[in-house]
């Protein structure tokens, strides 16, 4: 007992001195608040051109033309803006422009705020982008390399772009809540790009992609972002080459808006410049409304899509889209779904008229609906009598 006794105490002894070393040894946390100075972090603080972090919606207070001298500085610099914490007004957007650039070699500054609950950037009325970012027209002008994240673009009026993307690749969108604009996520010509733990709520599309000049949108990958309560979808996509939605919530689209083509994720066009369209796998689908949650409109080219471990979710007699999932068009289109729920909730009720699976409209004699064992149907009678293409074997 008496070692144990003299063994303890030295254990005691021994973890004070060695808590009192780790103390005086272990450096700062590296995400703590960087109080340097800009010039010493190494990018270029709006700030320090004349930017008021304090703003709230004052338009006395406009820093518009704060964070386009910003902008300029950190391109001719090569350096990236950083966006403080804080509340600031912008009467109009800013932009980065390098159409000329056609080496990778040329630095392409980020756009990094503090984050998208503590950084608010509030837009005036106007049909402008919030940030505009426009790689090279040619080489590897295009190349970005960079990354805008960490920032709350919002707006009162729906007009405008939060986000308006032209000629940009390898590019990341991340921590960005956008809302109140005509379009969240405006892409052109754009390729390998991604979008993670992004809000785009609020406004008449979360994201539109299409061809400008030379790419339709290819290899846009979107994960763990919320999608929801525009008025008229969530994603609209012109002739995607592998689209992907990963993980997180496409709900709520469509509800307010008067397109014929209302839902949650809408893929206008066949995949143009190679075989894979949309790829969605574990998304919570919810609430959308209009002709469906996904909407494949099968035509241009041939494509094949795939939606995996995905919830569709019928929570309201009063809000629910006419399908889950609904192709047409006259080219060759193919889909498989597996390990999916087709779930009813709330004062849902089913009706025959609302099938979870139409591709009755794909009239190309090769379309078909691969349709596995794996999916769980909470109406496999009512609902569940899938309609199929009109040439598919029954």
């Amino acid at each position: 007992m008496r070692h144990l006794t003299i063994h303890a105490a030295f254990l005691t002894v021994a973890l004070q001195a060695s808590s009192v070393a780790a103390r005086e040894r272990l450096p700062e946390p590296v995400d703590r608040l960087d109080t340097r100075p800009a010039r010493l972090r190494g990018c270029v603080d709006v700030r320090d051109f004349g930017a008021s972090a304090n703003a709230g919606t004052s338009v006395q207070s406009d820093s518009a033309a704060a964070f386009q001298a910003t902008a300029d500085e950190a391109l001719r610099t090569g350096r990236s803006i950083c966006i403080p914490a804080g509340s600031y007004y912008l009467s109009a957007g800013f932009k980065i422009e390098q159409s000329e650039t056609i080496s990778d070699a040329t630095p392409r500054p980020s756009i990094v705020g503090d984050g998208d609950g503590t950084t608010r950037l509030v837009f005036g009325p106007g049909d402008f982008a919030g940030i505009t970012y426009v790689g090279g027209r040619s080489g590897a002008g295009p190349h970005v390399y960079a990354e805008i994240r960490g920032m709350r673009l919002e707006k009162a009026d729906v007009r405008g772009s939060a986000l308006r993307l032209s000629r940009t690749a390898f590019l990341s969108v991340a921590r960005v809540t956008a809302l109140g604009w005509h379009v969240g996520l405006e892409g052109t010509d754009v390729l390998l790009t991604s979008v993670r733990d992004t809000t785009l709520v609020w406004n008449h599309y979360g994201a539109m992609l299409a061809r400008g000049t030379f790419s339709h949108p290819n290899a846009i990958a979107f994960s763990d972002s919320r999608i929801g309560n525009n008025a008229e979808c969530g994603i609209l996509a012109k002739h995607p080459t592998l689209l992907s939605v990963q993980g997180g919530e496409v709900g709520a689209n469509g509800v307010t808006g008067t397109s014929t083509r209302r839902g949650g994720i809408v893929v206008d066009g066949g995949p143009l410049e190679g075989g894979v369209g949309l790829v969605a796998d574990h998304v919570y689908f919810e609430g959308n409304t209009g002709l469906a949650d996904v909407i494949i409109q099968a035509d241009g080219a041939s494509g094949v899509h795939s939606i995996h471990a995905s919830t569709f979710n019928r929570v309201s007699a009063k809000s629910f889209a006419t399908n889950m999932v609904r192709a047409s068009g006259a080219a060759l289109v193919k889909i498989d779904l597996s390990a999916n729920a087709f779930k009813r909730l709330g004062d849902y009720s089913p009706k025959p008229e609302r099938p979870y699976v139409d591709m009755s409209g794909a009239t190309h004699p090769d379309s078909k609906l691969v349709f596995s064992d794996s999916n769980l149907m909470d109406d496999p009678v009512v609902e569940g009598r899938l309609r199929l293409p009109p040439a598919a074997p029954r």
